[in-house]
């Protein structure tokens, strides 16, 4: 399966989160705890995993999360499907 296809089958931050813990053989805890670590902030992996499962993860939150695991968001226009 192509990487894009993978991407494409993401339906929430919580299946984001599984795809980088998989693709980068770590848990959602080391990425909470990488995220302490460079925001000097105190996110226990419970309110983590209970944010998730809520799918009430802010984005500013989301954003620094991924940047902690070595990700980051890019908002990307479609290309045009006519010109294919």
């Amino acid at each position: 399966m192509s990487n894009m296809n993978e991407l494409a089958e993401l339906k929430n931050v919580r299946d984001m989160i599984e795809y980088i813990c998989y693709k980068e053989h770590i848990s959602a805890s080391k990425i909470v705890t990488e995220y302490n670590e460079k925001y000097q902030e105190n996110y226990t992996p419970q309110s983590f995993s209970r944010s998730l499962i809520k799918n009430s993860l802010k984005y500013s939150m989301l954003e620094k999360i991924l940047d902690s695991a070595g990700y980051q968001l890019v908002l990307q226009k479609k290309e045009d499907l006519a010109d294919i």
